[in-house]
């Protein structure tokens, strides 16, 4: 198995049945590119606390996961844009 794939997990029941996620372990001021224009900084990790920079162009949007209740922005049933 390649290095990569022996960063994707799945969720339980394996890849078939559902999205996979790249798994990455990165030290403090490594960086993680997604994509042309996401990148993600590592700035700080403290415990069980990871502190995250994200460098993006104004049009994506950014929400924390917490916010994603009912109703979230990407549903389009509410919610407002961050500034």
């Amino acid at each position: 198995m390649s290095s990569r794939g022996k960063e994707l997990a799945s969720q339980p029941g394996g890849l078939e049945e559902g999205p996979i996620m790249l798994l990455l372990t990165r030290k403090v001021g490594e960086r993680i590119r997604i994509g042309e224009d996401v990148v993600l900084l590592v700035v700080a990790v403290n415990g069980t606390q990871v502190r995250l920079g994200i460098e993006a162009p104004s049009s994506i949007p950014i929400w924390r996961g917490e916010l994603l209740g009912p109703g979230r922005p990407e549903d389009g049933k509410g919610g407002k844009d961050p500034d």
